[in-house]
């Protein structure tokens, strides 16, 4: 239900699912947590999220086709984006807080030949707007200034976080980065738990998570009804 939050999950011969506000039973379970986006933590940040402030090149960057970007990070995933953006054309410009890059020296190659500007040294300290964004004030470290510059939308790619504490309470295996690892029906190691979307890494798009849960959904099905784990279960024992 989403409108509940799920607070605990265990596993008995079923599954004990509690939420904040009843407590279900299930055969099966797909986990669909997704990832938690790391903030930059400044005013005006979460007022506007949504409203300029995104923290997905790929899924809202067309909504800023010729306009001016702030791209927010110094990573590959940032490096990237901002290409993205810059190929789509969007006017960008990156922001990073040191004096280099922590992108690969190939994408920085890139991001360098097509002329996209770098204000290095420096941080967001407030987004600012009204209905919807409008710039940034930004504060250079060396200096300790602090300047306002107009932008119509501000990206930030500082990292993320995977949802994985309900996989851990019923001892699915993450790899080293805390994704769940899956097989190619979607299956955990866990008996009759799957998962889904960004939960599992890769490529972090909306038809990939859909594609997924279809996959999760028909592979909990088949198994409920010719459960593949109990000749192995019954051979161990014997």
């Amino acid at each position: 239900n989403e409108t509940e939050t799920v607070k605990e999950v265990k596993k008995t011969e079923d599954f004990i699912v509690t939420t904040d506000k009843n407590k279900y039973t299930a055969k099966a379970l797909i986990l669909a947590t997704g990832t938690i986006h790391t903030k930059l933590g400044v005013k005006g940040e979460s007022e506007l999220a949504g409203k300029g402030v995104s923290y997905c090149a790929t899924c809202d960057g067309f909504f800023f086709k010729q306009k001016k970007v702030l791209l927010v990070g110094g990573g590959n995933s940032s490096v990237i984006d901002a290409i993205h953006l810059h190929d789509i054309g969007c006017k960008v410009t990156l922001i990073h807080r040191r004096d280099e890059l922590r992108a690969e020296q190939s994408l920085q190659k890139t991001l360098f030949d097509k002329g996209i500007e770098v204000i290095w040294n420096s941080v967001v300290e407030e987004i600012m707007g009204g209905d919807v964004a409008a710039g940034v004030k930004i504060r250079n470290k060396l200096e300790d200034k602090i300047q306002e510059k107009e932008f119509n939308g501000i990206f930030i790619s500082i990292g993320e976080m995977p949802s994985n504490e309900l996989a851990k309470m019923i001892s699915v295996n993450l790899d080293k980065n805390g994704y769940i690892v899956t097989d190619k029906r979607q299956g955990t190691n866990v008996p009759r738990v799957y998962s889904a979307g960004d939960i599992t890494g890769g490529v972090k798009q909306v038809i990939v998570a859909c594609a997924e849960g279809a996959i999760a959904a028909n592979s909990a099905y088949e198994d409920i009804k010719n459960p593949y784990w109990v000749g192995k279960e019954s051979e161990a024992n014997g």
